[in-house]
């Protein structure tokens, strides 16, 4: 609404009706409620038709490294209205669009803006890297899937080779149809080639570093994500 304050909101876990370019870790009953609608690219706090606004100490992560954190709206052709004041306000992950864009700070710790500790990185159709040291590991039913393979990293992170990250596939073995292939990437190899050590997802310097999946996912902390530069796929 006009002239209204906005503060000292956190904002995480938003965004759950799904996105038709994303698929979903876990499958919900209720998704069958959405099959085929996909939502807007917001999952974060935006300001709609909003003039007069006052902006101050939120915390925002969106649920896509290409959703908005932060975002403006505006009925018709016209420019939103300027923030009027504001400060103090963290984007830990997502796209950010407001007028001016110094009332945000774009920070890298997800704690920040809540508990989550894993971010998802989109991979296209190739979410396997096979340049990096990994485990192939156990395989689940899919609405158990995202928990248990993240507790199957967590636990190898206490053991000898540890876990920078993880990934998600469908399961093609004979006997596992509807299941989904938990992939577990060491922390105690470095990526070989090195090429694959930057950006692997979308091949650097025409060095191939990851493989084709089945509607895979990519998981990894944010610290491990910007030490290897680990980027969305992009075509």
């Amino acid at each position: 609404s006009d002239r209204g304050l906005v503060t000292n909101n956190m904002i995480f876990d938003n965004g759950v009706v799904p996105r038709l370019d994303r698929p979903e870790a876990e499958v919900q009953d209720w998704h069958s409620g959405c099959s085929g609608k996909s939502r807007q690219h917001y999952s974060g706090l935006v300001l709609n038709n909003a003039e007069g606004v006052k902006l101050w100490s939120n915390n925002v992560a969106a649920r896509y490294d290409d959703d908005y954190a932060y975002k403006q709206e505006v009925d018709g052709s016209g420019s939103p209205a300027p923030v009027e004041a504001g400060g103090n306000n963290k984007a830990c992950k997502g796209l950010v669009e407001m007028n001016p864009a110094t009332v945000i700070t774009t920070v890298t710790d997800l704690s920040i803006c809540g508990p989550s500790k894993y971010a998802e990185v989109f991979c296209g159709e190739k979410c396997h890297l096979i340049q990096w040291p990994y485990t192939m590991g156990n395989t689940f039913v899919s609405d158990e899937a995202y928990t248990s393979c993240e507790l199957d990293c967590e636990t190898a992170v206490l053991g000898t080779n540890g876990c920078r990250a993880f990934s998600l596939q469908d399961d093609y073995r004979p006997g596992n149809e509807g299941k989904r292939w938990c992939f577990l990437y060491k922390a105690s190899m470095e990526p070989n080639p090195a090429d694959c050590a930057s950006d692997p997802f979308n091949d650097p310097n025409g060095v191939p570093c990851s493989y084709h999946t089945s509607n895979g996912q990519f998981f990894i902390t944010p610290e491990i994500k910007a030490t290897y530069n680990v980027l969305d796929f992009s075509d």
